[in-house]
């Protein structure tokens, strides 16, 4: 029997009401807050105790049991426990199984198991609902971003047969990660030699200071991260809740990473001006994510500061 068709698990959560994100948000963080409570160690009594667990503490065993199902002999907790970690594993793999299915078919793991036709045919399609079209000799559809010397370089030919909505959702998710991969990059270089906040206590390599920051800082964060990603989303983000074409899909006038936000009114007025500071800022953005992601490797490997290890200090 067929069922009526409905929205996959995975386009479902732009629709979710804005007021349930905060109660789900303020769940899971009190969920997290006791299982952190529970087990792991204060990162405050120092840098030994940094994302390590309690000595006397035993992984997984939060002391909730309101249904008494624990056994009190130990041979039967034990397998118990084994029950546990292979229902858990293999709730792993099905939950990435599910993801995956439904991104590539956009249709219910149960449609797709009983034939229903959807969306989407055959694997090859990749998911993606909107026409595909190209343009020839247009670049990226026109986008800033062929630089000398490399020009048009698509090497894994990742624009092939890629609809043009795709390619403007793509370079808008190119230019948030390079901007704030150069905030990034900065705050390598300046937080590790000068940072006087929270009483210059906070030291060391960067990837060490984020279990040290207080606690009533991460609201503010979180808050200030808030709203600059709804004011971006405000700005050239489609509403989910218009259509089920509108879900990951940028406004039809959008243009990739143009938020109104000129502060200091450096943007050209002449056009051949202001696409060669779009060019600039792809090149630095790319750069950044590369610069960044250098600085995080090197400081898991070394666990010293970029700069000690530059100027070779123990």
């Amino acid at each position: 029997m067929l069922i009526e068709h409905a929205a996959a698990a995975i386009n479902q959560i732009p629709e979710i009401p804005v007021p349930l994100w905060f109660i789900l948000t303020l769940a899971i963080g009190i969920a997290e807050g006791a299982r952190i409570q529970a087990g792991w160690s204060n990162p405050y009594e120092g840098m030994e105790n940094v994302q390590r667990l309690k000595p006397e503490y035993v992984p997984g065993s939060l002391g909730f049991d309101p249904l008494g199902l624990k056994p009190e002999d130990p041979e039967e907790f034990r397998i118990m426990q084994e029950k546990e970690l292979s229902h858990g594993r293999l709730a792993m793999l099905a939950a990435a199984g599910f993801l995956a299915q439904e991104t590539i078919t956009q249709q219910t793991w149960l449609e797709t198991l009983q034939g229903v036709p959807g969306p989407t045919a055959m694997l090859a399609v990749s998911g993606r609902q909107a026409p595909r079209a190209t343009k020839a000799g247009e670049f990226c559809f026109g986008l800033p971003g062929n630089i000398a010397p490399a020009g048009n370089w698509d090497p894994l030919n990742l624009l092939e047969g890629v609809s043009k909505d795709e390619v403007m959702r793509r370079r808008e998710a190119e230019l948030t990660h390079g901007r704030v991969s150069m905030l990034a990059a900065l705050g390598f270089l300046v937080q590790e030699s000068f940072h006087p906040l929270f009483g210059g206590q906070i030291g060391g390599p960067a990837i060490k200071m984020i279990p040290e920051i207080p606690v009533p800082m991460w609201f503010v964060m979180t808050l200030a991260i808030g709203i600059a990603e709804s004011a971006r989303i405000q700005a050239g983000w489609a509403n989910p809740y218009e259509g089920m074409d509108k879900v990951q899909r940028l406004k039809a006038g959008y243009t990739p990473g143009d938020l109104g936000f000129d502060p200091l009114g450096l943007k050209p007025e002449d056009p051949e001006e202001f696409r060669i500071m779009q060019e600039k800022e792809l090149s630095h953005g790319r750069l950044a994510m590369i610069a960044a992601a250098g600085f995080l490797a090197q400081e898991t490997i070394t666990q010293q500061p970029w700069l000690e290890t530059l100027i070779g200090s123990n």
